[in-house]
């Protein structure tokens, strides 16, 4: 119904509160088409709203722009900020924690079609089998992404599955 839209500027105001109450983290949203997240160096991600959201507790900031996406009704922002805390829980050595966040984000790109997210989470949960010792699961999710990859024609990528099959 349109009588129940809210202005962008004032949805802006009542996240910058909430945001804002989160020691550490300073909030400042423009009513423009960009969703920017920075965790400082760890990952920036684009999607449709505008609220930029930037610390150094990346753990934090991903559970911030998840709840976000999450209000807001973004499921390719959902599936963006579950495949950054997967990679970010593989990172700190909690690999089964990786894997379901890694899992809740591929099904969430599988159900949008988005190929290119899919094959990034294979290969990162092949990363993160490996690295804990399953090395045939970790084959087996980057013969996926290859597949995905070399459809895509994204050659970077399929180098650096190359380079992590050749070390397994």
């Amino acid at each position: 119904r349109r009588d129940l839209v809210v202005p962008i500027e004032h949805v802006a105001g009542m996240l910058m509160g909430k945001l804002g109450s989160i020691p550490g983290v300073f909030a400042f949203l423009r009513p423009f088409p960009v969703l920017e997240i920075s965790t400082g160096a760890t990952n920036q991600n684009q999607g449709q709203y505008a609220y930029a959201i930037s610390g150094v507790n990346a753990k934090q900031i991903y559970e911030v722009a998840l709840q976000l996406s999450l209000e807001i009704g973004d499921a390719a922002m959902e599936a963006r900020c579950r495949s950054a805390t997967g990679e970010l829980r593989r990172k700190e050595g909690e690999y089964a924690e990786a894997l379901r966040w890694l899992g809740e984000a591929r099904h969430l790109y599988e159900k949008a079609g988005d190929e290119a997210g899919v094959a990034e989470v294979l290969h990162v949960s092949g990363t993160a089998n490996a690295q804990r010792g399953e090395f045939a699961k970790a084959m087996e999710l980057y013969s996926a992404s290859m597949v995905l990859r070399q459809k895509q024609g994204d050659k970077r990528k399929i180098a650096s599955l190359l380079s992590n099959e050749g070390i397994i």
